[in-house]
């Protein structure tokens, strides 16, 4: 059985359902125009040096789930609300006796308009498309000398057609700016949040599981919405989502000899998105850098064999008892370096503030953004007229806050709700080692055996990541918590295989 609700007709207000009403089971309807190309070139000018370059096209899979509005139901238990006499509402209240004297149970497509009301649904964009990738690289690799080869790449991507979300059901702007909410135009966000008048809905059964039916009041800004029956309706999977990456990559090999084979790669890239709404009531496009964004990407990897064995330095001419044991033993290593990710703090309710990186090792923390964070403070005088003060945060640990001398290019009334300032983790490193050995058993058989070290010199990245509510008094630090590391604490293994 297909259940789902596809869509809502946009201010006209309702879900239909899958194969109901003449509706299509499914979704949206079947692409037939996924096609994947691959391009591929390369051209060698000489024996040294060879350009090479590419492009191809990917679909990503897409992540739906219908939503199963109507075939399922679950029955909340209704305690007396001890603000009121129990006589008031007692057919809102269960009795402790027979807590669940009436079960809810699913209603399937029949309730049509009704279903869900009082509650936010959502839905699939009905017209979802795929989202395509884009791959493209060009890199010339050039042999420098006889024992070293260098890479050069520029290597970039991008997605068309993500998917992103949007709220249909949103409250208007314009009736937020009539109660000077908007903290941009120096209105107070309170103005909105207190704005209650009596629900009309309480007690009408159609509502019966939401806050609707038995709320005494709800927000006023509810009626500004086209569809004030139901709160938020989100629509998933609207193909508004761009992202785009860009790097330059550099690879150098270098064999020193026979016996030592060094590798570096440093990447430098930046990740960039774009599409939804930083904001949907006001209609603010969002647009940032990459969650997943790490400008600098460094790797250092070596082999060395020991100089043991026949043909080797030492103990060249061991007998083969001999050199079984002590010839052919490789120490490899890998040493890796990330900058950190960016991280995103919201600033609301400061109305005013001056952050900054700001890196500093203390006891017990790392601090990654400066502390120096003042807001702006309200008070009503006897005349009900308002003013409002700059005044440092309890914790701020920076004396030029304290003369706002950081202050006098800071916007004020900034930011709103929904106003973000971004900074970055710190970078993480880790070193790994190994040593192996290859023992010949036999003609065709061989034994490999490993002695690993990953992490070995245990440098930590602690699990936990800054405190990034402005409230609090370690805003901006990173503590060692209890959660221990995100990476591997050192961990070494012997392993043995065979090969035939």
């Amino acid at each position: 059985m297909q259940v789902s609700v596809p869509g809502f007709s946009q201010l006209l207000g309702g879900p239909t359902f899958l194969g109901v009403n003449g509706n299509s089971r499914s979704v949206y309807a079947t692409s037939k125009t996924t096609i994947q190309p691959r391009v591929g070139i390369a051209y060698a000018f000489n024996d040294k040096t060879v350009l090479r370059g590419g492009f191809g096209e990917s679909m990503r899979s897409p992540q739906n789930a219908p939503n199963s509005a109507g075939y399922s139901q679950s029955t909340s238990y209704l305690a007396n609300d001890p603000s009121y006499p129990g006589s008031v509402y007692p057919n809102l209240a269960n009795q402790i006796n027979n807590p669940y004297s009436s079960v809810l149970q699913p209603t399937g497509s029949s309730l049509g308009m009704l279903t869900q009301l009082g509650q936010g649904p959502w839905f699939l964009n009905p017209h979802y498309t795929i989202p395509s990738f884009w791959n493209y690289s060009v890199g010339l690799e050039q042999q420098i000398l006889s024992h070293d080869v260098m890479n050069i790449s520029y290597v970039g991507s991008r997605l068309y057609n993500g998917d992103s979300s949007d709220n249909i059901n949103r409250e208007n702007y314009q009736a937020i700016e009539a109660l000077n909410c908007n903290p941009d135009k120096g209105g107070i966000w309170e103005n909105c949040n207190n704005y209650n008048v009596p629900n009309p809905f309480q007690g009408i059964s159609a509502f019966n599981g939401s806050g609707y039916y038995t709320a005494s009041t709800i927000n006023g800004l509810n009626y500004s919405r086209p569809m004030p029956e139901w709160g938020d309706i989100t629509e998933y999977q609207t193909n508004y989502y761009h992202t785009w990456y860009n790097s330059l990559q550099v690879d150098i090999t270098h064999r020193w000899s026979n016996n030592l084979v060094l590798h570096g790669n440093w990447t430098w890239s930046k990740w960039m998105d774009s599409g939804g709404w930083q904001d949907t009531t006001f209609r603010v496009p969002y647009r940032g850098i990459d969650g997943n964004d790490h400008t600098h990407n460094i790797s250092v990897s070596g082999v060395y064999t020991l100089p043991f064995g026949r043909g080797r330095a030492l103990l060249s001419n061991s007998n083969h008892l001999l050199d079984n044991l002590i010839g052919g033993w490789q120490l490899g290593s890998l040493w890796k370096m990330t900058t950190g990710a960016p991280i995103t703090i919201d600033m609301y309710p400061l109305h005013s503030a001056y952050v900054k990186p700001h890196i500093q090792k203390d006891n017990g923390y790392i601090r990654l953004v400066s502390a120096c964070v003042q807001q702006w403070e309200e008070s009503t005088n006897g005349q009900g007229q308002t003013t409002y003060t700059m005044t440092p945060l309890q914790y701020d640990t920076d004396t030029t806050c304290s003369n706002g001398a950081d202050f006098e290019n800071i916007e004020q009334w900034m930011p709103n709700v929904n106003s973000t300032f971004t900074a970055r983790t710190l970078r993480w490193q880790q070193f790994d080692a190994n040593l192996s050995k290859n023992f010949a058993l036999g003609e065709g058989f061989h034994l490999q055996v490993r002695m690993e070290a990953f992490n070995a010199l245990n440098h930590p990245v602690w699990n936990q990541g800054p405190d990034t509510n402005v409230q609090d008094a370690t805003f901006g630090t990173v503590e060692r918590g209890v959660w221990g590391q995100n990476n591997l604490p050192r961990q070494m293994q012997l392993s043995a295989k065979i090969f035939w």
